[in-house]
């Protein structure tokens, strides 16, 4: 049986904090620099035209698959410009489909794909919940520890 000594615990508990609380703190800090990357860029609805393709086997279920990224055009006072998203995914819009894009007005060849802030601000705040939550439950379980 394992038992631990008070320091092993604080060490333990260290340990979970630290892994509770970094994906929350990854995740606000990607949310706020991908927002603070969108200032002062004009959104557009951008249509699907094509896409990058690449095989890949997927060990896990034993056999091939294909990830897309999606090519996107977008017109900027009549100008046409051409733009590659930054994610790979397994269910790409179809071609026609609509996404929106933020581009600098100043470089309109330069512009981001912008997902549903809402869903950002969601698994953000999701993330800092549950890492609250479990932190919570952490401290308490190391108070518990210590007075035994």
């Amino acid at each position: 049986m394992l038992t631990f000594t008070i320091k092993n615990r604080k060490v333990i508990y260290l340990i979970l904090v630290a892994i509770i609380l970094i994906p929350a703190i990854i995740g606000t800090v990607l949310l706020v620099k991908n927002q603070e990357k969108m200032q002062g860029y004009v959104t557009t609805k951008a249509k699907v035209v094509d896409y990058e393709r690449k095989r890949e086997y997927d060990f896990d279920e034993h056999e091939d698959k294909i990830w897309y990224k999606e090519i996107v055009e977008y017109s900027v006072d009549g100008k046409t410009y051409k733009a590659t998203s930054d994610v790979w995914t397994t269910a790409p819009r179809l071609v026609g489909g609509q996404i929106k894009i933020a581009y600098d007005p100043n470089r309109p060849s330069k512009c981001v794909f912008v997902t549903n802030s809402y869903e950002g601000i969601i698994v953000c705040y999701g993330l800092s919940l549950v890492g609250v939550i479990l932190l919570v439950i952490t401290i308490v379980g190391y108070a518990r520890g210590v007075t035994r």
